[in-house]
């Protein structure tokens, strides 16, 4: 699946946006989750046609990504199975508030708000909401399925407990879109590679220069 998102110019450039990751990868997740929903209606008497769902993103509500996804989350779970679904979003904001006296601040809210409420299913998107996820899981949804998506391929891979998750991961590969902008803009010279300024966004760049080696002898590049 494609995990970058493009701009191209027409003035000789070619300017590749890869923030964007988290909109098309949490797309992919509405099969994976009606699956998840309907084994788990099928492999229990339901005492109610209402299921809950809560959704823990990593950063924060007004992020483009985390609106879209939010958006087009709701509106295709509203016409999944036979069950009503209920869903709730939390924003971590770890980009802003990364600190541990934020993360155990949020647990303890997270406890109180679902103490009395059961969830049938968790979705973490994004790194930090997995790694939160992961070392809370036992005081937070302890009986609750845990699937995740937006996570890099490379990651699931050298963690075995992520690789037996429900899923859907990222695979960061820049040649393939490089090699669209060039062919819809072939007298561009310079390319450029924006990411982000905070932690999580400075780790795509050395992935990112590991990809542009084959296509600088026609194009300028920078990131």
């Amino acid at each position: 699946m494609p995990t970058e998102s493009q701009d191209l110019t027409s003035h000789g450039t070619v300017i590749m946006n890869v923030q964007n990751l988290s909109t098309r990868c949490l797309f992919a997740i509405l099969p994976v989750l009606f699956f998840l929903l309907s084994a788990m209606g099928q492999g229990r008497a339901m005492a109610k046609d209402f299921k809950n769902v809560v959704v823990i993103y990593s950063n924060e509500s007004v992020l483009p990504a985390n609106v879209i996804v939010n958006r087009v989350l709701r509106k295709r779970m509203q016409v999944a199975g036979k069950a009503k679904i209920a869903i709730d979003s939390e924003y971590l904001d770890l980009v802003r508030f990364p600190g541990p006296k934020h993360l155990a601040r949020s647990t303890a809210s997270l406890q109180q708000k679902y103490a009395d409420r059961p969830v049938d299913l968790v979705i973490v998107g994004g790194t930090g909401a997995l790694d939160f996820m992961m070392a809370n899981r036992d005081s937070l949804f302890p009986d609750s399925p845990l699937m995740y998506c937006c996570i890099d391929s490379e990651r699931v891979k050298s963690d075995s407990a992520l690789a037996r998750m429900p899923r859907v991961q990222m695979h960061f590969d820049l040649a393939p879109a490089v090699k669209l902008a060039s062919v819809l803009q072939p007298d561009a010279k310079q390319l450029f590679v924006i990411s982000g300024a905070s932690k999580f966004d400075l780790r795509w760049k050395p992935k990112a220069e590991e990809h542009l080696p084959p296509f600088q002898k026609d194009l300028r590049s920078s990131t």
